[in-house]
């Protein structure tokens, strides 16, 4: 089968074998369809430190094809949580999200751009089978947006989204959603009145851009991941007595709910569907337009 593999530093198109399940409680998956992330160039472009060898790739949409388990039946759609506890104490009985030793899809053990693919059957999740796929892609962005619930925003606090890609635009569209009514997106009207400030591109400028538009006593949530270090401005953070918070993953079970709501609509924020041999032109797609989810199948 057909699978974008990170190997030696390169990226390339590679021909390998099916994989096989070899475990109870597993699922083989078929991928119907997959997207594109900033991570995912991140890794191609050996800017994210992974194994010698890896399939990239974690958001995803699948009809399972075999089972080793009784939770989840043949045929059945799904969307894969890209995290995978490790099911040591205390982790056993936890969230994948919650681990503290998690792997993550892509990064740490093999991903979803190829053409099947064997996971947990705690990391798959059901969903309607009258789903856009397109909309199912969006599973691990919303549980990613969801994550800045977990830092203690209120519905009455006004929070700025500090950037303009697909991910800002879908955190806001989400708090406004569930009902954060004082929830904006950056634009070139700001004023310095902001409780929270949740960051999405980050970079030394934003975080200075940050510290000017928060009140005293404001917090700064860092959601994106950067493979760079931050030279963090300590005297002005000390100053107006700024919290910083981090925000991973918020519930995959709220996510899920959001996705199969019709009422919640991120059509807009789709974008164009390439073969998985055509990964050079949907990576540099991606890179121009960031506000638009690129892609990739293996299906014809």
């Amino acid at each position: 089968m057909k699978a974008l593999i990170k190997e030696n530093g390169i990226t390339e198109l590679k021909n390998i074998n099916y994989p096989v399940i070899d475990k109870n409680k597993y699922v083989l998956v078929k991928i119907i369809l997959s997207g594109i992330c900033r991570t995912d160039r991140l890794v191609a472009e050996n800017a994210i430190l992974t194994p010698h060898t890896i399939i990239l790739g974690h958001e995803s949409v699948g009809e399972v094809i075999q089972s080793s388990g009784h939770g989840i039946s043949t045929g059945e759609l799904v969307c894969i949580s890209p995290i995978q506890s490790c099911k040591d104490t205390p982790c056993g009985n936890v969230a994948h999200d919650t681990c503290q030793n998690s792997r993550f899809m892509g990064l740490n053990y093999n991903g979803s751009f190829t053409e099947y693919i064997v996971v947990p059957e705690s990391s798959v999740y059901r969903i309607p089978k009258n789903i856009k796929h397109k909309k199912a892609i969006f599973f691990e962005p919303v549980a990613a947006a969801l994550s800045i619930l977990n830092t203690g925003i209120r519905p009455r606090d006004n929070v700025l989204i500090l950037g303009h890609s697909r991910i800002a635009i879908l955190a806001h569209r989400i708090l406004k959603y569930l009902g954060y009514n004082n929830c904006f997106l950056e634009t070139n009207q700001l004023t310095s009145e902001y409780d929270f400030i949740v960051e999405t591109d980050i970079s030394n400028e934003n975080i200075f851009k940050a510290l000017l538009l928060l009140k005293q006593h404001g917090t700064l949530i860092i959601k994106s991941k950067f493979p760079q270090e931050l030279a963090l401005p300590l005297q002005e953070l000390q100053k107006k007595e700024i919290t910083i918070k981090f925000a991973n993953y918020g519930s995959f079970d709220q996510a899920l709910k959001l996705i199969i709501d019709d009422n919640f609509f991120i059509e807009d924020l789709y974008g164009e569907i390439f073969d998985l041999a055509d990964f050079n032109k949907a990576f540099y797609k991606d890179s121009l337009d960031q506000t638009k989810k690129i892609f990739l199948t293996s299906i014809a």
